[in-house]
């Protein structure tokens, strides 16, 4: 179905000499392309300044925003709407009879008796229609942010003689939310058969405090001096609580007290920085520059005895356009710059200790876990992760050199940059020995290395008093290496599923996808059975990285008057996704490569089949174990369409990866908008109205790309790490969009 957002937003603003204000509200309400699901969003913000004398300046904001909605079970989740819809055989009509308006029917995705209405029978795969009527998620997130910060500039003071200027700026900010989620399973799905109803309570709140001393001196006409002393200190602080209660008693009545069994959850953290730092800089002629920077800090999630690490950088600017300022209409600008950095970070929370948590035993796919308590009695086991109280503090390293030019009264504008990084000490949880009573402990093991070039190119074509042409283009390239793990380990388990996995990979770029794929021979030909079909082998290879070669982005604006054109192109060049939702439909006989019924001619999922025979060889093996490969001849028997699907080329139960890892590159027209300014004459004739204009706007109106998949950009795991997983994902949102806005 179709979607849509309407946004209202009014702002008011206004200033003078003792100091300005500015309060905004924005309302934005959503309704999504699946059906029920929806999002609302409201906000109200004021900032204010206030010159307190001439010497003291106050800066406040506050932030209070209202938002949630109603979401649809999603991705690796078997009640997930596009895992059910995409399974679902062409001869089966999830809606009854009643096509998008089914969601008004219950007898669609439903029995009389309340059981669900599948095509598996009753419920092995959620209808879709069930999903988004019977299985919703909702939330609601209150949020507020505010800050206050108070500027002390005094025109002399006891130190002005021999010091110079001075300046001090003391700022506070918080940002908490508490976010009260629902999610209900009815009574006959497939997740939860006898029903579900889970309720949590997430809040967090982080505060930080800045106190920033500045002294300024002209050491000479020439040369220009300025520190900066600081102070900072962060607090986070989370506690996340729910309960999940199962098997209810009362159909449809979607309250906790409904349960007969119930299962509390709780997490809990704080974490705490204090950091204290110097920034200096020198000036000559404002065309030579240098600066140091370093930075002392101490965290709670590192070992008491060893909190403290300590990073800085130096830099290095010449701006020699200086020497040229007689061709200043030719050449504008000119600098290069040349730097060298080191940025220290902490370790995740908890890592220290292994600490306990509520017992759970599962087998891992899709059996219900068995969860404690049990029977009343409670049970805990530690975390499967061993804690080091011996970790160190990561590092990275980089090396920055660059050069910036700009041409003709900036119309023309070029600024290169090279870097060279270097991550050292990257805390992992590395694979130990089981002997020891945990598969996984965190560890100091990463050493990665990336380096690249990033260039933004600036240009000003044509430029008069009504036409305006300009476009901005920036390109980045990728040079990635994991250096080094833990000794004896050789990779690194990211993320993944059903046989595929995403790995740090010593000597490969980092996010290699690993996995079974085709069993080939010295000279890379498939390998065939007895039978004549391709052998899958189980030993995993890497397939490739999700790591883009480049990346180009374009923003082109063309005006004329008061109508304007502006439009966003992104491309990435290279990287790798696993195609997960296609690996499993090949299973199912619902993916388009399966729709040829019968005698396999041609080529699939990277093997050919002429007349009946897999192109490929046979092994041999003599009485001496000597092994040699024969061209392959045996004609695959009748009805072996199904068994190739089925048992060797899908990712679902024959865990064969390399079929379905794709080229992950695109170019995406990402956004084009079209607006228009009503003319002053218009807008004076209305009195009240300053400015008025119009627009158009419409998002992800073009994509090409190879990958077969719902969309390039998604991922199976959200944005952590182990991106390049395609597992019944969401597809993306092309939107459209009409708005107006007025100044008064």
């Amino acid at each position: 179905m179709t979607g849509g957002t309407t946004t209202h937003s009014l702002t008011i603003s206004s200033g003078s000499s003792w100091g300005s204000y500015y309060f905004g509200i924005n309302d934005a309400r959503t309704t999504g392309v699946v059906p029920l699901s929806n999002f609302q969003r409201t906000s109200l913000r004021l900032n204010g300044d206030v010159n307190l004398r001439s010497d003291l300046k106050l800066n406040a904001a506050a932030q209070y925003v209202r938002s949630g909605g109603r979401r649809v079970q999603k991705g690796s989740n078997i009640s997930g709407v596009m895992l059910g819809l995409l399974r679902t055989p062409p001869t089966f009509d999830n809606s009854n009879g009643y096509g998008t308006d089914a969601i008004n029917h219950p007898d669609a995705y439903s029995f009389p008796d309340g059981r669900q209405r599948t095509y598996r029978g009753y419920g092995v795969y959620d209808n879709p229609f069930w999903t988004v009527t019977q299985n919703a998620y909702t939330d609601a997130t209150d949020r507020f942010i505010g800050s206050a910060q108070l500027d002390y500039y005094p025109e002399r003071w006891f130190g002005q003689d021999a010091i110079g200027d001075f300046s001090a700026t003391f700022r506070v900010g918080m940002d908490q939310y508490a976010t009260q989620e629902k999610n209900i399973i009815a009574i006959n799905s497939a997740t939860a058969p006898a029903g579900r109803v889970v309720v949590g309570d997430v809040r967090n709140r982080n505060i930080n405090a800045d106190l920033l001393l500045t002294f300024k001196r002209e050491v000479t006409s020439d040369i220009q001096a300025r520190l900066t002393l600081g102070t900072q200190i962060f607090n986070n602080d989370f506690l996340t609580t729910g309960v999940i209660g199962d098997q209810l008693t009362v159909p449809k009545f979607y309250d906790i007290s409904n349960a007969v069994s119930y299962t509390p959850y709780a997490s809990n953290g704080i974490l705490r920085r204090l950091g204290t730092f110097f920034d200096a800089q020198l000036s000559f002629k404002e065309m030579l520059y240098l600066n140091g920077s370093y930075r002392v800090e101490r965290s709670t999630t590192l070992p008491k005895e060893k909190n403290a690490f300590g990073y800085g950088n130096i830099s290095a600017s010449f701006v020699f356009s200086e020497l040229f300022k007689e061709e200043e209409s030719i050449f504008s600008f000119g600098k290069l710059r040349l730097s060298y950095a080191t940025v220290g970070s902490d370790a995740p929370l908890y890592a220290l200790t292994t600490p306990f948590t509520r017992a759970t035993i599962s087998d891992g796919w899709v059996a219900a876990p068995i969860q404690w308590p049990l029977n009343g009695v409670p049970g805990f086991i530690q975390s499967a992760t061993l804690g080091n109280n011996n970790l160190r503090p990561e590092k990275r390293e980089e090396i920055e050199a660059g050069l910036e030019l700009k041409f003709f009264e900036n119309r023309i504008g070029l600024d290169v940059t090279w870097y060279q990084t270097r991550n050292v000490d990257q805390i992992l949880q590395v694979p130990i020995s089981p002997t020891t009573g945990f598969p996984f402990q965190f560890l100091n093991a990463g050493t990665m290395k990336n380096s690249g070039i990033e260039a933004v190119l600036h240009l000003v074509p044509y430029r008069d008093e009504d036409w305006n042409i300009a476009l901005d283009v920036n390109f980045s390239t990728f040079n990635n290496t994991v250096e080094t793990l833990a000794p004896g380990i050789q990779t690194i388990f990211l993320s993944g599923f059903v046989g595929t996995s995403v790995r740090a990979d010593t000597g490969k770029p980092y996010g290699q996808i690993y996995g079974p794929g085709w069993k080939r021979d010295p000279q890379g030909r498939i390998v065939v059975d007895a039978n004549g079909l391709p052998i899958v082998d189980p030993n995993e290879r890497g397939w490739g990285s999700f790591l883009p070669d480049w990346i180009l982005g374009g923003n082109l604006t063309i005006s004329y008057g008061g109508l304007s054109l502006n439009a966003v192109l992104d491309w990435k060049q290279g990287g790798k996704m696993w195609n997960g939702t296609k690996g499993a439909l090949v299973f199912f006989g619902t993916a388009k490569v399966t729709e040829s019924r019968g005698a396999l001619n041609g080529t699939f999922a990277g093997v050919t089949i002429r007349d009946g025979v897999v192109e490929g060889v046979v092994e041999q093996v003599d009485d001496q174990g000597n092994v040699t490969y024969v061209p392959n001849t045996k004609r695959l028997p009748n009805g072996a369409d199904q068994t190739f699907w089925r048992t060797r080329a899908n990712s679902f139960t024959a865990n064969n990866t390399e079929p379905y890892v794709e080229d992950a590159g695109w170019i995406r027209l990402r956004e084009v908008t079209l607006s228009y300014r009503i003319p002053g004459a218009v807008t004076n004739a209305l009195g009240f109205v300053k400015g008025l204009d119009v627009f158009l706007t419409g998002r992800n109106l073009f994509l090409s790309t190879k990958y077969t998949g719902v969309d390039p950009e998604t991922s199976l795991v959200g944005s952590v790490n182990g991106q390049g997983i395609d597992y019944f994902n969401n597809p993306g949102i092309r939107s459209y969009g009409f708005g107006i806005r007025a100044n008064f």
